[in-house]
């Protein structure tokens, strides 16, 4: 679905979600450790995956990629105050629930990187 040069760059963000996923998973996560994650992937993302004018390559022409690259940057940008509700939690209930967000926002980063791959985004 993408040209070449962002296909690559697209499996490395996938691989830094799938890192991400990893951290956020554990019991007792690195607020840090996911903060710097978060911000490594909203840079990265930036940097790598979107034009200077804020759009990916050739998005005009492949609807499908523009509506991926949307929900991208919008879940990171709430991957981020996902991590500061995280962070305000003062019972391990609501805690544990922020976590839980955080891990489910990851895995649909994952399932729209295989859709920007052109692989079958499963439900």
């Amino acid at each position: 679905m993408l040209p070449e040069p962002y296909c690559q760059h697209c499996r490395e963000f996938r691989q830094a979600v799938e890192k991400l996923t990893t951290i956020a998973a554990q019991l007792n996560s690195d607020k840090e450790a996911l903060k710097a994650g978060i911000q490594e992937l909203q840079k990265f993302f930036k940097q790598e995956l979107t034009a200077p004018d804020g759009n990916g390559p050739a998005l005009e022409s492949v609807p499908q990629v523009r509506a991926l690259w949307v929900e991208i940057d919008k879940q990171l940008r709430l991957l981020g105050m996902d991590l500061t509700f995280l962070k305000a939690a003062r019972q391990s209930t609501t805690a544990s629930q922020r976590q839980e967000q955080i891990s489910d926002r990851l895995n649909l980063l994952l399932r729209y990187c295989d859709g920007l791959l052109g692989e079958e985004v499963k439900q």
